[in-house]
């Protein structure tokens, strides 16, 4: 039985499709800090932009689902933008 992801984690880094299980979980610990045996869904995405695999890991083992564009491409990745902690904020306090 499939169960959806209990997250979604996107790689920032572009990424060679001809990776499979292994190699997308050794770039889920090196890249995103993250266990790959979490149930977590993990997306990559291809250099061109043209397709994209998730790896996830659900009772038993890996699945990984792709999806190849027909035409066009996925927009560029972009990491969030950072904010400033509250203690790195000015302090209104006079």
């Amino acid at each position: 039985m499939m169960r959806p992801p209990l997250q979604l984690w996107l790689c920032t880094q572009l990424t060679d499709m001809r990776r499979s299980y292994d190699g997308l979980a050794a770039m889920v610990r090196r890249q995103l800090g993250q266990n790959p045996l979490s149930g977590h869904g993990f997306i990559f995405i291809k250099r061109r932009r043209t397709q994209l695999k998730c790896l996830n890991f659900q009772a038993g083992g890996y699945c990984v689902w792709s999806k190849r564009l027909e035409r066009g491409r996925l927009p560029p990745c972009r990491p969030p933008q950072a904010r400033p902690s509250r203690s790195a904020m000015p302090s209104s306090k006079h």
